[in-house]
């Protein structure tokens, strides 16, 4: 049966911000921005070191593969 909420005026659910609304926890917490990282969002998980998907598209490519192990090779004028 659904419930009527005199704080946000919706029936069943709550809508977005309502103070009656359950707390809703965090899975993970970015380790660069600290936010928390909640269900159905996207994320890159670096082992112990989970990073949101805004700080994810914030890194650079060469940031992002120095992170996955994979750095950028620099040339040395040797081979040819």
């Amino acid at each position: 049966m659904k419930t009527y909420c005199p704080e946000c005026f919706s029936w069943g659910a709550h809508t977005h911000g309502c103070p009656a609304a359950p707390e809703v926890k965090p899975i993970h917490k970015c380790a660069v921005c600290g936010d928390g990282i909640f269900e159905g969002d996207r994320y890159k998980d670096f082992g112990d070191y989970p990073m949101c998907y805004g700080c994810l598209q914030a890194l650079s490519p060469e940031e992002l593969l120095e992170m996955v192990g994979d750095p950028i090779t620099i040339t040395k004028g040797e081979e040819q």
